[in-house]
């Protein structure tokens, strides 16, 4: 009998093992204070103040984004009530009219070929290297010359104009590199010191080397990839992931829909309105117009941005398998007006600091001075694309693009990495900057080209 356990004592449990029988804690249990238990004491700051460790604006954020949606929805409304639906199918005609366009794409070919066979026979006479120099530079000043002449005398139309002298440019900028490069390539291979590109073992194929990149596919896909500078390879993934690359797609053809739409529903009418505010100027009916401007303007240029430096460089680099993709940085955070210009377009700051900076440095010249020559090419570049389409030349990029130069020395100097330096690029870029070229280049077009004041032609409303 004593070897037997007894049946109303319970085993003793170890100290970490909790009682079958015990009940869950509750996890925050209820503590019930008397009255003379101590509510302060602490030294707090408001929620509100800047010091304050607690903050948490989540539902501000929520209620600006309702505020948005609630405004910019009485505005849509508004103006279908007032015009309709204004984007039809003749309208698209004229953005998707590509004939000439077509035209000037085949004729580029030709400085393809030329810069191809000036490669190509440049390996095996190294004593005609002057002779291959300026071939180059006639070959790559025609690429451009050409469509500029074409396009501003053949009146092609700005859609179309601005597109081929688009695809002239990048063709210039391309060809550029892939005779600098190859230059350097063929000097090392001449002296006997070639030395292999440097792609991460990870992402590359096989390497190819001077001369053996002198081949068509190899000048066309460099064509074909979303970059500016020229190499012989380049990082590589492994498949195409298709899936992947309709979602993209879709996402792109979207994005060029609302682009248009918006463009045609609420920018081209609010600009023929406010013609007749700057034939009899009228400053506050003016400010009223710019910033009426402003929303659309800014809506059609991030959407820009996404289609182009995010959708279309992604399929076009999806479809190549290309793996490197930084077509851009974080240049919404930008504190000053030169860390935009870095971060914006990467494949032509790549460019032009490969090609335009470090040469002007490795010949002595200042980095404010070589900064400036570059920021100069920029805005005549810039000022072409936007006047030559219209068949006008009026200057108002290039002054415009001229201005941010001491704006840029400014906010280098002041506002960089704060809070107000992001406030002033955001204002300068896009409530300020991009409706007043709009307006000018528009009003000028109109004055040159068309007869906006007829009363027969015009429609503009003096209501605000």
């Amino acid at each position: 009998m004593a070897d037997q356990p007894t049946l109303h004592k319970r085993e003793k449990l170890k100290p970490s093992e909790p009682s079958p029988e015990a009940k869950p804690a509750v996890p925050h249990q209820e503590v019930l204070h008397y009255h003379n238990t101590a509510i302060h004491t602490e030294n707090t700051p408001s929620l509100l103040t800047s010091s304050s460790e607690e903050q948490n604006f989540r539902g501000f954020f929520n209620l600006a984004a309702i505020i948005l949606v609630v405004s910019h929805a009485r505005i849509v409304i508004e103006n279908f009530m007032k015009y309709g639906i204004l984007l039809n199918l003749s309208t698209l005609r004229t953005y998707v009219a590509t004939d000439d366009l077509l035209v000037g794409m085949i004729g580029l070919q030709i400085h393809v070929l030329v810069a191809f066979f000036l490669e190509k026979w440049a390996v095996g006479n190294k004593h005609k290297e002057q002779l291959v120099h300026w071939g180059n530079i006639i070959n790559v000043s025609l690429c451009v010359l050409i469509p500029c002449t074409c396009v501003y005398y053949a009146r092609i139309g700005p859609v179309g104009g601005a597109a081929l002298l688009a695809l002239a440019f990048v063709l210039f900028m391309k060809l550029i590199s892939y005779n600098l490069v190859n230059r350097d390539f063929r000097h090392d291979y001449w002296k006997g010191k070639a030395v292999p590109e440097a792609i991460s073992e990870r992402c590359r194929e096989s390497l190819v080397t001077y001369p053996q990149n002198l081949t068509f596919s190899n000048l066309y896909y460099f064509l074909a990839a979303p970059v500016l500078v020229y190499q012989m390879n380049y990082p590589r993934t492994k498949k195409i992931r298709w899936y992947w690359l309709m979602g993209k797609v879709g996402q792109f053809i979207f994005c060029t829909c609302l682009q248009l739409f918006i463009l045609e529903q609420f920018i081209m009418p609010t600009i023929k309105n406010t013609l007749t505010f700057m034939v009899t100027p009228n400053l506050p009916a003016l400010v009223a117009r710019l910033l009426k401007l402003s929303i659309p303007s800014l809506i059609i240029w991030l959407l820009m941005f996404y289609s182009f430096f995010h959708l279309y460089l992604n399929i076009i680099s999806e479809l190549l398998r290309f793996g490197d993709r930084r077509f851009y940085r974080d240049w919404w955070n930008s504190t000053t007006i030169a860390e935009y210009w870095r971060k914006w377009n990467l494949p032509v700051h790549y460019w032009l600091v490969r090609h335009l900076y470090y040469p002007m440095r490795r010949r002595e010249i200042g980095r404010t001075t070589a900064s400036i020559c570059i920021f100069f090419i920029s805005a005549l570049v810039h000022e072409i694309l936007a006047s030559l389409p219209l068949s006008l030349i009026r200057f108002h990029f290039f002054w415009g693009m001229l201005a941010q130069s001491p704006m840029a020395v400014i906010t280098e100097m002041y506002t960089k990495n704060s809070s107000y330096g992001n406030f002033i690029f955001w204002i300068v870029f896009c409530i300020i900057g991009q409706p007043m070229i709009l307006l000018l280049y528009y009003h000028d077009y109109m004055m040159v080209y068309g007869n906006p004041y007829d009363a027969q032609n015009h429609t503009a409303s003096t209501q605000i």
